[in-house]
């Protein structure tokens, strides 16, 4: 499915993802970071490379999960935080609508708002925002991609009918947001 690229920095005394970049367009997340922070170096430490090979994994559609610890979440307003932190909750093999999502976080009636801070998710597969999905069952936007999206949820274990819709699957240990 190809690279991801990785932007981190030191936050509270630890390093930190601030974006995940995933293959787009033809090019790899990792062509996009070189091309979006050309300033960026090189040097990467040991945990950092951890949630690279975890994210790749999981592009090979391996189970994994990432501490939510791991993005740097107070980059983003509040409502974002609240809605990536429900969304991380999420379990594998499980998909919400936006508006049922709305309604786990106390906002009904914001599918709107809630789809809008899913499509600026700078940690998509930390936060798994391709587990949300239209109420009509399309899949709706991705970062990398709608064919990249399907074939996550596929790698979950989700199934598409022959027009391409896929009907929300929710297992009974989901958590309210909160703390991760």
């Amino acid at each position: 499915m190809g690279a991801v690229g990785l932007v981190w920095g030191m936050a509270a005394g630890k390093p930190r993802v601030f974006r995940v970049l995933l293959p787009e367009d033809g090019r790899s997340g990792a062509e996009r970071r070189a091309k979006l922070y050309p300033e960026a170096r090189t040097g990467v430490p040991a945990e950092i490379k951890r949630t690279a090979a975890a994210l790749a994994g999981m592009l090979r559609g391996d189970t994994v999960k990432i501490p939510l610890e791991t993005a740097a979440l107070e980059t983003c307003s509040p409502f974002r935080q609240t809605v990536y932190r429900a969304a991380y909750r999420i379990p594998r093999g499980s998909v919400f609508t936006y508006g049922e999502l709305a309604e786990r976080i106390g906002r009904g009636g914001a599918a709107r708002a809630v789809g809008n801070a899913l499509a600026a998710n700078p940690f998509p597969l930390i936060v798994p925002c391709h587990r949300v999905i239209r109420s009509d069952g399309r899949i709706g936007g991705f970062t990398g991609g709608a064919g990249l999206k399907r074939r996550l949820l596929e790698a979950e274990g989700i199934v598409f009918n022959r027009s391409g819709r896929a009907s929300p699957r929710r297992l009974d240990d989901y958590k309210p947001p909160g703390n991760p």
